[in-house]
């Protein structure tokens, strides 16, 4: 049977390393679809953010937000996207007692049991709260990880998931809830995750592994389809990933709010 309108996948035929990357950039372009009012990007500086806020731009005006604790930032790689893209850019601190509030509604709307998705989560939450007096919309690039590799290259992470595929990773969201909505719509925000759409992930899972790092570079291939395609210019395309976490140290700042000695992460 045919796929219903909007998930077929074409897969590039002859020259596959070099059909890649439009494949990819039109599955992006068509799984977008604009929304009314006004829309917000989090983003971090890194390939994800920059795709799903660029995708966004396309459509209107849009929000850029980012995220800080005591322990650090990542507003330096930030706003050179929002400036990159014309967009107004906003920093939100996370504070000692914004984490416990962050976590505690994690856990309560999203039943999240799983330590590294909490994580994840209130650091999201927290984002959404700064975002929901400005608009109803967020646009999001969480999930791309899982499809190009980006977290198979992060032993610890494996090591504290036990997992060694990103198909396992994929397996693995179906539990712990982190890209369920109701975090967001206790903020009543509507998330869009513009990786986690099933044509997209489909055609991504069957992109060759090789050219989800090239040339010592991650997401390769998810880079020149943003070149290709005009959402990025090169100089933004080219960043180097920065994740979600890595910048705020979150995992530092929940360890303490919990009384924990050995931080997490």
């Amino acid at each position: 049977a045919s796929p219903p309108p909007g998930f077929e996948v074409e897969v590039p035929g002859e020259r596959p390393a070099e059909g890649w990357p439009r494949a990819l950039a039109e599955a992006l372009l068509r799984g977008f679809a604009p929304g009314p009012g006004p829309t917000a990007a989090f983003v971090s500086g890194g390939i994800d953010s920059a795709i799903a806020c660029a995708l966004a731009r396309r459509h209107g005006p849009v929000a850029t937000l980012s995220l800080e604790t005591v322990h650090g930032d990542e507003f330096e790689p930030a706003r050179a996207l929002a400036e990159g893209l014309g967009c107004d850019h906003a920093e939100v601190l996370l504070d000692a007692a914004g984490v416990r509030a962050a976590f505690e509604r994690v856990v309560r709307q999203n039943e999240v049991t799983d330590g590294l998705s909490a994580e994840i989560l209130l650091q999201l939450s927290t984002l959404y709260a700064a975002a929901s007096g400005a608009c109803r919309r967020v646009a999001t690039g969480y999930g791309s990880d899982l499809l190009f590799d980006g977290m198979l290259r992060v032993p610890e992470y494996l090591q504290a998931v036990g997992l060694g595929t990103g198909p396992e990773l994929i397996e693995r969201t179906r539990w712990t809830g982190e890209l369920a909505p109701f975090v967001h719509w206790s903020h009543g925000v509507a998330a869009e995750h513009v990786f986690w759409k099933p044509a997209l992930m489909r055609l991504a899972l069957s992109v060759p592994r090789e050219l989800c790092f090239a040339g010592g570079v991650e997401k390769a291939v998810l880079r020149e389809a943003a070149v290709a395609s005009g959402l990025l210019p090169e100089a933004l395309a080219r960043k180097p990933k920065r994740p979600l976490t890595a910048g705020t140290r979150s995992n530092l700042l929940l360890s303490a709010a919990l009384g924990i000695p050995e931080p997490l992460g």
